[in-house]
């Protein structure tokens, strides 16, 4: 599978402390007939969650993107959705690289892990369940972080 290579902040200045996540190009994941369109309000609705609930918060430690073909699209409008689920009694980490398109809407560019990727791989459901427990159930979540550029 093709990834996207997003390089994150460390806490610390510096490169030191920076690392690396490999998010699978969706094109791998779900065919571009089934591929997910998300509104400008959906994005909206996550940044006022992280207005308005301590879980959820906007970090930005952005550092690099670089797309499947090795292109560097670190100057585009481009989100990282991460958060640490824990609705099913376990703890699961999960993310989703989200890119705006000009007229305003978004589109999801890859998953992490690969594990998440490989299981919506089998069943596009589990993605669309996921996308809306992360507006729509807050309390499912330990975590919310909607990570921009630096």
């Amino acid at each position: 599978m093709s990834n996207w290579n997003v390089k994150f902040d460390g806490a610390d200045p510096g490169p030191s402390d920076d690392f690396t996540l490999s998010f699978v190009n969706i094109d791998n994941i779900v065919k571009s007939e089934d591929q997910f369109v998300l509104v400008d309000k959906y994005v909206d609705d996550l940044l006022n969650l992280c207005r308005d609930n301590d879980k959820y918060s906007v970090i930005g430690n952005l550092k690099e993107i670089i797309s499947p073909q090795g292109d560097d699209l670190s100057d585009k409008r481009i989100y990282a959705l991460m958060g640490i689920h824990t609705g099913t009694g376990t703890s699961l980490q999960l993310g989703c690289l989200l890119a705006q398109y000009q007229g305003g809407n978004w589109a999801i560019l890859g998953l992490w892990p690969d594990p998440f990727a490989e299981a919506v791989k089998e069943n596009n459901e589990i993605l669309s369940g996921f996308l809306m427990a992360f507006i729509g159930s807050p309390n499912d979540w330990e975590r919310v972080d909607v990570v921009v550029p630096s």
